[in-house]
């Protein structure tokens, strides 16, 4: 371990807003301190880019964390990995004011938690902070994480499992381990370029292609190279439009998506609950069109076209622990199912 005087000052940022600190030395002052944002506050997705390649599948991945970020103000991390990108997100109107308290004269760097432990090979458990981060590891590179309060069971660990695309997953989890937390954390290729919403705004028809058309095998047929991200999706906007003619109602469809994400933005046991539900429509090829949250009540707008699957996919979310209840609705004039989902209750823990 190198002296304290040139260490890093490390802290982790708790969910209860608590800064914990990580090595007995307060380390080096002049150094630009690191916090560790706990796993709870995190959301973690990966994002293939077919066919894209170099600039293109890097437009291509920022494109899709920004249309997708479950919060209206995020920080990113993006990590490139074997077909891909590993995409970090997090709430800035939750962790921004609590960063800019503790350290209002430097901003520090900020990382996810996950990313300062050693890196897996294949599949493991790892005790979080609190909780438990299941992960998928490719060629050193995290590919799959899912967080729980409570230990996986044989269940979680299967619904987990199955949508991911690693190696064969044991049938039930391994035990959790307790693993340090490196002073030089992975943190990413590089942090996601700060665009505002009126420029995301400018190209959510450009972005929502990206994510849900399968646009990222277009960037690379066009040899899209964007010079500045705001100006070079505006310039291919009306080309996306003529190709795609539904883009104008998926810009809708965003804007929607992203009322209901800010009504997530506090709520990370539900937020890790519409994760699961996501990658359970994602086994099936069903994209939704919209979500609503009411209480502990989760509401997913699907396309009519998907009715085939519906039973199936209720099915597999109830199976999947997050669920205590998967009701689908078929609303045959507004050509859309309504798939009703009821938040599971964490069990209640005797005391005394």
């Amino acid at each position: 371990m190198p002296p304290a005087f040139l260490t890093r000052p490390r802290e982790l940022l708790t969910a209860d807003g608590g800064f914990m600190p990580l090595d007995q030395d307060v380390g080096a002052a002049w150094r630009r301190p690191l916090v560790l944002l706990a796993r709870e506050l995190c959301s973690f997705a990966w994002f293939e880019t077919g066919r894209a390649k170099g600039s293109a599948a890097a437009a291509a991945a920022r494109l899709h964390a920004r249309a997708t970020a479950p919060f209206s103000d995020p920080g990113f991390l993006l990590r490139r990995g074997p077909g891909g990108f590993g995409i970090w997100s997090w709430d800035m109107d939750r962790v921004g004011p609590q960063l800019k308290d503790r350290y209002p004269g430097r901003a520090p760097l900020v990382s996810p938690e996950s990313l300062a432990q050693p890196p897996g090979d294949g599949w493991r458990i790892v005790r979080a902070t609190p909780g438990y981060e299941a992960q998928c590891w490719i060629s050193n590179v995290l590919v799959g994480s899912a967080w729980r309060r409570q230990p996986f069971d044989d269940t979680a660990w299967r619904s987990f499992t199955r949508v991911q695309r690693g190696p064969t997953a044991p049938p039930s989890p391994p035990p959790a381990l307790t693993l340090p937390l490196s002073q030089t954390p992975d943190l990413g290729d590089f942090a996601l370029a700060e665009i505002s919403m009126a420029e995301t705004a400018r190209v959510a028809a450009v972005s929502l292609a990206v994510v849900f058309a399968g646009a990222a095998g277009l960037l690379a047929g066009q040899a899209l190279r964007l010079r500045g991200l705001a100006d070079a999706a505006e310039a291919q906007a009306a080309a996306v439009r003529a190709a795609t003619p539904q883009s104008v109602s998926a810009a809708r469809r965003a804007s929607l998506r992203l009322a209901a994400f800010r009504k997530l933005s506090d709520r990370p046991n539900l937020l890790s609950a519409l994760s699961s539900a996501l990658e359970v429509l994602q086994l099936y090829r069903v994209e939704p069109m919209g979500f609503e949250i009411d209480g502990d009540s989760l509401t997913l707008t699907l396309p009519y076209s998907a009715i085939g699957e519906t039973d199936r996919i209720a099915s597999e979310l109830e199976a999947s622990g997050a669920f205590s209840d998967a009701r689908p609705l078929t609303d045959a004039d507004a050509q859309v199912i309504n798939l009703k989902l009821q938040l599971r209750r964490a069990p209640v823990t005797p005391t005394g």
